[in-house]
């Protein structure tokens, strides 16, 4: 029975990494084609926000499998929080980049820890998808039943100002351009940016499989995680 759990254990990691490398790529690639800025953005929100939550659940699994050697308990919030990809993140920079638990961190490790610390445009990415997964998805339909609503904003409309902000930053004529008919290429860059910006954190979280302690328990996932992986920096 020992065997047979530990196979069921070992294809659920399989799956779960497919599940959210899939679910990543196909919020990146709608986050590619959006044709103009009014598109639904429910679609992309989830799958991002869904994507990184089981990625980042799957680390702290490994962590708890190498450091305890079983997972005994949920190793992050129960409930709702479990959908806090931005708590997610931290409890992963906590265990797993913490030199106490990774002494001799490869250079790309250490790079990799500063930008998921510190990248404001990550930052303010993370927030938007804890607030659609926890709550923000029915932003709107409490709204429409008379319901209290978590924030004033919902995940759509902040994500729509961290676009705006993007262009506002790389292109100072860009109140011009967006009233004219190249306003388009200003959304299209900024989502490249800030998809450039989800490649680079998820590159970062899937190094951890191979260049940390966890690849002892990850490393067989590596021809999952390939399309992330192996990204070059002028590949984001």
């Amino acid at each position: 029975m020992a065997d047979e759990n530990d196979l069921r254990q070992s294809v659920a990691f399989v799956e779960e990494a497919v599940a959210s490398v899939s679910m990543l790529q196909r919020g990146l690639s709608e986050l590619g084609n959006r044709i103009q800025s009014d598109d639904v953005l429910d679609p992309l929100l989830h799958n991002l926000s869904s994507g990184f939550e089981h990625l980042l659940k799957l680390v702290l699994v490994f962590h708890a499998l190498h450091t305890n050697g079983e997972v005994s308990e949920q190793p992050w919030p129960r409930g709702q929080k479990g959908h806090d990809v931005e708590a997610l993140l931290d409890l992963v920079l906590a265990r797993c980049f913490d030199t106490t638990f990774y002494p001799n961190q490869a250079p790309a490790i250490v790079e990799d820890a500063r930008f998921l610390r510190t990248d404001e445009g990550l930052g303010r990415l993370m927030s938007i998808m804890s607030h659609f997964g926890m709550q923000g998805r029915y932003h709107e339909l409490n709204i429409a039943i008379g319901g209290k609503t978590v924030s004033d904003e919902s995940p759509a409309q902040e994500f729509d100002r961290l676009e705006l902000d993007v262009m506002m930053r790389t292109f100072p004529d860009w109140a011009e351009r967006l009233g004219s008919s190249r306003g388009l290429e200003l959304e299209r860059a900024a989502d490249a940016q800030i998809a450039a910006t989800v490649r680079r954190a998820v590159r970062a979280i899937v190094r951890l499989f191979t260049l940390s302690p966890l690849d002892a328990q990850a490393g067989q996932l590596t021809s999952v995680i390939t399309p992330f992986l192996f990204l070059r920096d002028e590949d984001l």
